[in-house]
């Protein structure tokens, strides 16, 4: 294909049962991460399920989609019978925080893990505060977690943090 000025060459895709256009400008890396890698992933997000995250971890690595910022998500000591949070799901970002609160539009990975209601396994203060400050948090994040399993996986495209 032969591409001049103005021109837009676009992809159909197939998802399911909906078909949709992607323009060259949406291929580009324009939020973080290539909108096809990301359109890939939702198609296959399901055979994930019940598998480890280093699964998806080294899927997000050979689509070259880098993580550039993470996120816990945990339940709260006021529920928790023993007054204690436990993590329960994992973000992955497609920028870094910082941009995340200047309006700047990111894709976020959300993982619910695949635990059981009364696991007690990961506390959340230890979860983070067991990570050394000399080493790569994001590096630190996926040793950590890459063996614990995939209940659901949940890909948006969102803007601005707490906005």
């Amino acid at each position: 294909m032969i591409l001049m000025a103005g021109m837009m060459p676009s992809i159909l895709y197939m998802s399911g049962i909906k078909t949709f256009t992607v323009t060259a400008q949406s291929i580009d890396t324009v939020y973080g991460w290539k909108t096809e890698d990301v359109e890939y992933l939702r198609v296959h997000k399901d055979e994930l399920r019940y598998k480890n995250m280093q699964e998806l971890y080294t899927l997000l690595s050979q689509k070259g989609m880098e993580i550039r910022d993470v996120w816990s998500v945990q339940t709260s000591p006021w529920v928790n019978s023993d007054g204690k949070s436990y993590v329960r799901g994992l973000c992955i970002y497609s920028l870094p925080l910082e941009n995340l609160s200047k309006g700047d539009k990111y894709y976020r990975i959300g993982i619910t893990l695949n635990l059981a209601d009364n696991d007690t396994t990961i506390r959340y203060p230890d979860f983070w505060h067991t990570m050394d400050p000399n080493k790569s948090e994001i590096l630190q994040f996926v040793e950590k977690t890459s063996s614990l399993p995939i209940r659901e996986i949940d890909i948006r495209l969102n803007t601005a943090i707490g906005k």
